[in-house]
């Protein structure tokens, strides 16, 4: 599910494991999260018509109003940020040197590329000068931490091991992902 707003234009897209009620409103309140934690309050959500019995919940609980789109109908921001994460995860999909991906990969290459967008300030928001990152996280990017390596890179990861005095390597074999947005040092990386 991919998410765009009018204002800031901070993009997401979150993985939907299965298409249940909770599911989408569950991703709906980590969406609604990020925005409470930069002070933005949700007022409106416009979606497609098909979400209206999926994501009923949310005009209750957290007291949002709901624009459905007639039957036929589309978010024209949305279709755009759609069309503009399927550009870019198929130009990173296709510079991936591996023959088989795993689904977890192509999950975070989504997310990846939906977060690129919000890199840099975008024409129409509400700053020239400070990124959608940058206006709700309230923290800027680091080269060291958020660009050291770009997704599918193999990576070696020190693991310790106890005792220490054995033959046993001290680093493994991974591949890259993410940066931990939430660690200091540190990133998401899958084991091969």
């Amino acid at each position: 599910m991919s998410t765009i707003d009018t204002s800031v234009r901070y993009r997401t897209a979150l993985p939907i494991d299965n298409e249940t009620d909770e599911a989408y409103f569950e991703a709906l309140n980590d969406v609604a999260r990020i925005y409470n934690g930069a002070d933005f309050k949700i007022r409106m959500i416009k979606c497609d018509g098909a979400f209206e019995s999926k994501i009923e919940q949310v005009q209750d609980e957290m007291d949002i109003e709901m624009d459905y789109c007639p039957p036929n109908g589309h978010v024209s921001e949305a279709e755009r940020d759609n069309r503009s994460i399927q550009d870019r995860t198929r130009a990173g999909f296709y510079r991936l040197p591996y023959p088989v991906i795993p689904r977890l990969m192509i999950q975070y290459l989504v997310m990846t590329c939906a977060g690129s967008f919000n890199w840099v300030p975008p024409k129409g928001g509400i700053s020239k000068f400070y990124s959608p990152y940058m206006t709700m996280s309230h923290q800027g990017l680091d080269i060291n931490k958020h660009f050291q390596y770009e997704l599918g890179a193999y990576v070696q990861v020190y693991a310790e091991t106890q005792p220490t005095n054995t033959n046993r390597p001290r680093s493994l074999d991974y591949i890259y992902l993410s940066p931990d947005w939430n660690n200091l040092n540190g990133g998401i990386v899958i084991w091969i």
